[in-house]
């Protein structure tokens, strides 16, 4: 099975596909695990660019260990997106503001919320199919009909 094949036997690609590190923690029971390596990172997410051409491509947890250099060769193997802040994940993380710095000196920015293709088209169903299943109430009089008719 090809690559291509592999991504085309899914019915609907994901959203989102997070990557991440190890982080061992002490008391759990990978605290003793080595670090993955990046090369392990950068074929992972060149891989999953591949079967999901669509897909956004997050560097999540582990992404502090990562020097800058190997997270922007992160993005040149097809990581398209962060979690960012220091309130999104279990493990730390960079503050939005270092974030935005990091990506601008790439060249890059961020991405509005719907903006992917994929998510706008299935915000956009989702909002039309609920639109069509709120029942229009029966005409109730306005406040100046009310006052009106007394």
């Amino acid at each position: 099975m090809t690559p291509q094949t592999l991504g085309n036997s899914f019915e609907e690609h994901p959203e989102s596909f997070p990557v991440n590190a190890l982080v061992p923690i002490p008391g759990t029971p990978m605290e003793n695990n080595p670090p993955v390596p990046v090369h392990t990172l950068l074929r992972t997410i060149a891989t999953a660019r591949i079967v999901l051409p669509e897909t956004i491509i997050r560097l999540s947890a582990g992404r502090q260990t990562l020097n800058e250099t190997e997270q922007a060769m992160c993005f040149m193997a097809g990581a398209n997106a962060i979690f960012t802040g220091d309130a999104m994940l279990t493990t730390p993380c960079s503050p939005w503001d270092e974030d935005k710095a990091m990506m601008e000196r790439w060249g890059l920015s961020g991405m509005r919320s719907f903006e992917q293709p994929g998510v706008k088209a299935k915000e956009r169903a989702r909002l039309a199919e609920k639109d069509t299943t709120i029942a229009t109430p029966p005409h109730s009089p306005s406040l100046s009909e009310a006052q009106a008719s007394l």
